[in-house]
């Protein structure tokens, strides 16, 4: 890849890599006051932010860059909105269920807790990533599914908003890459428009837990059916032209769903007939542009980084893109960003050959 730009436009991309650089460090910021977030110390202060800025010992100007940034930090929910939710009234449980290696049962956000709540925003102009991060006044209760005692799947309101636009696009047949708790066969199910739903679960415990405990609390019943196998065997080996759209949630977080969305991204070839949808591609995409935002970066500067990002996912992922990019020529800002953008990432990833 060779890169040229005149000065005005390495200072635009110079702000841009910065913005990049920014992102990471206040999403680090973030998860660390989630993480360590202590509702007794809270309410020594007025406010949430004001507990912020005290934890990281943040100066005027950082707060300003703070403020400008997200300036709505922390929002008070609406725990009625959560609450009436339809999978939330009527798929509920009296006790803990064990089934080998998992567990069916209930966890909570205490009061004034704070979580994620919704996918992540994206300024289009500087691609600025905001996470919103809320919470309640009272205890919220919600059901989970935990395998090894880590969370794989739970009703939480980050699971119920990044789930709604999907819920409202879905008709005809549908196909569901991943059980889990049911949640989004269950929302979707309840559609006139959604006429059959094929769910494919490679796990037979997460089977035996679904037919077993929640499947008999399911309204339409009769719209599910469930598929033991491989997901990526199924893709590969079915004809989908029957099915109007597939969704994909068989990983618990940003974290371990990376490869498997680009896995799948790669496979998009089988999948021409339907609209194809990702739980949280939304992150899965900001994650890649960083990456690309560090390979521009090295061929602008004409360096070449032996780091590792610690992550064999995202040292494959910039070696793939290194390649991909090899007889690349830039000479414009505009260029660049038109390449960051989400539909142009989501295109360039169907062709990384991850099969």
């Amino acid at each position: 890849m060779k890169i040229e730009l005149n000065i005005k436009d390495k200072n635009k991309f110079n702000e841009l890599y910065n913005q990049k650089l920014l992102n990471m460090t206040i999403d680090d910021m973030y998860n660390e006051f989630l993480f360590y977030f202590d509702v007794r110390e809270a309410n020594k202060y007025k406010n949430v932010s004001e507990y912020f800025n005290n934890y990281f010992d943040l100066d005027s100007e950082d707060i300003t860059v703070i403020n400008q940034y997200n300036s709505n930090n922390f929002k008070l929910l609406n725990i009625n909105d959560y609450l009436e939710n339809q999978y939330y009234k009527d798929i509920i449980i009296d006790a803990p269920i064990k089934i080998k290696n998992y567990e069916l049962c209930y966890e909570k956000y205490c009061k004034s807790s704070l979580f994620y709540y919704d996918n992540i925003k994206v300024d289009e102009n500087n691609y600025k990533e905001i996470t919103p991060i809320g919470y309640f006044l009272n205890d919220y209760k919600y059901l989970c599914l935990k395998k090894d005692n880590i969370t794989w799947m739970s009703i939480t309101p980050h699971e119920i908003n990044t789930m709604k636009y999907y819920i409202e696009q879905v008709k005809g047949n549908v196909l569901v890459l991943g059980l889990g708790l049911g949640y989004f066969p269950y929302m979707i199910s309840q559609k006139d428009e959604v006429k059959q739903i094929d769910i494919i679960e490679l796990d037979k415990n997460v089977i035996e837990i679904f037919n077993s405990f929640l499947k008999p609390k399911f309204n339409y019943i009769n719209k599910i059916n469930i598929i033991n196998q491989d997901m990526f065997k199924y893709v590969k080996e079915h004809d989908l032209k029957n099915y109007s759209y597939i969704f994909c949630d068989v990983y618990h977080d940003n974290l371990d769903g990376l490869e498997i969305y680009l896995k799948l991204k790669s496979l998009e070839k089988y999948l021409t007939s339907a609209r194809v949808f990702y739980w949280i591609e939304e992150t899965f995409i900001c994650n890649i542009r960083r990456i690309m935002l560090d390979l521009f970066y090295e061929s602008i500067n004409n360096i070449s980084s032996k780091e590792s990002y610690e992550n064999k996912v995202f040292d494959e992922l910039f070696n793939k893109l290194s390649i991909y990019f090899k007889d690349l020529k830039i000479d414009s800002y505009d260029q660049i960003h038109n390449l960051l953008k989400d539909d142009s990432i989501k295109e360039i990833v169907t062709k990384l050959n991850y099969h």
